[in-house]
């Protein structure tokens, strides 16, 4: 991943960070790691083209309010429709 790639993707996500916590509801009865899914979705769909890299799990604990298990599930589900690819082989 270039630097720039990834200086612009943090960028972004560091914008839609603090909107993401206000976003989750954790009583609305709809799991967290589907709201997430839902909103991660949103900002690829707007944010990122196609293969432009996307943040790791990793920086998405560090930046988020939210669990490891949930962000893992999230990014599972965005994977398997197709929003995101695996970078391992």
């Amino acid at each position: 991943m270039r630097s720039d790639d990834y200086a612009r993707s943090s960028s972004v996500l560091s914008t839609c960070a603090i909107s993401v916590a206000y976003i989750l509801d954790p009583k609305s009865g709809v799991p967290l790691h589907r709201q997430l899914r839902t909103t991660l979705q949103e900002i690829i769909e707007e944010f990122f083209e196609n293969e432009s890299p996307f943040m790791t799990e990793d920086y998405l604990v560090e930046n988020l309010d939210v669990s490891r298990t949930t962000i893992r599930r999230a990014l599972l589900d965005l994977t398997a429709d197709g929003f995101l690819a695996s970078s391992l082989k």
